[in-house]
């Protein structure tokens, strides 16, 4: 199940398609997906739910 529950998950591609980021928000239910995805390569982000709670902007952390 990659679905981690109260999460917003942001997922970042490169021009060929390449999954190469993930930026999640809020509580992590599903920790192994982290390691997995690290394993294969991609960048895992996470920011605790209080960012959300003061207006954090979630663009500000993509890469162009």
């Amino acid at each position: 199940n990659d679905e981690a529950k109260g999460v917003y998950k942001k997922a970042v591609f490169n021009s060929e398609g390449k999954l190469i980021g993930i930026i999640m928000l809020g509580s992590i239910t599903g920790v192994n997906q982290f390691s997995r995805l690290i394993k294969e390569g991609v960048n895992c982000l996470h920011f605790g739910s209080d960012l959300l709670e003061e207006g954090f902007n979630l663009q500000s952390v993509l890469p162009v």
